[in-house]
């Protein structure tokens, strides 16, 4: 299993919620950028459109293989992936690392496209 998770939001380092990953982290973030589109969703967090025509950064942050398992379950329920908000799906980033990202399922129309996630 992929032992890496790419951020683009409230998760990256330095953001509001990057406590909750930190936890499971085992190394140091890295820079890096994935395809797609960026959206601003006025409920205090991103909306990310994978694959689509454009760049998104981010940060690839190593998870700890001995609890993987556990951190992309804990992950998977802090992103609401049991509802339908976001998936979970494996990607390649910029700097060919494979990794994990969430994925938007839902509408974005009337949301403002953004370049990068800030709080």
């Amino acid at each position: 299993m992929i032992p890496q998770l790419f951020v683009y939001g409230t998760l990256m380092p330095g953001a509001i919620n990057w406590g909750v990953l930190a936890r499971w982290s085992a190394g140091t973030p890295t820079p890096d950028s994935i395809e797609g589109q960026l959206f601003d969703t006025h409920l205090g967090y991103p909306a990310a459109i994978l694959g689509a025509a454009g760049s998104i950064p981010g940060f690839v942050v190593p998870l700890d293989p001995a609890r993987l398992d556990r951190a992309l379950g804990a992950l998977d329920d802090f992103e609401d992936v049991s509802t339908g908000l976001y998936k979970r799906v494996e990607l390649v980033t910029a700097r060919h690392v494979q990794a994990w990202a969430y994925h938007w399922l839902g509408s974005v129309d009337g949301m403002r496209r953004i370049p990068t996630w800030r709080a």
